[in-house]
């Protein structure tokens, strides 16, 4: 999307916001919020991250639940 389009829909969005009601602006609001949320690079060892990373575990089976395995262990251990 080009500089000069990506201004004017921007400005069509103001406009169309000012237009609403307080409400409204809240909900349009917390759906923004949403969609960064949804699209943002989660930080690294976040549960976000963690979660996108096992969503895709293309591992052997049973490989995860050793790895698992092998950090409680070492946890444990350290006790």
């Amino acid at each position: 999307m080009s500089e000069p389009q990506r201004k004017q829909i921007i400005d069509g969005m103001i406009s169309d916001l000012e237009k609403l009601p307080g409400e409204r602006l809240k909900e349009v609001r917390d759906f923004v919020e949403f969609l960064r949320r949804k699209t943002a690079t989660p930080r690294r060892g976040s549960p976000d991250a963690l979660l996108r990373s096992f969503a895709s575990w293309e591992g052997a089976p049973g490989e995860l639940d050793g790895l698992v395995a092998e950090i409680y262990e070492s946890r444990h251990q350290e006790e």
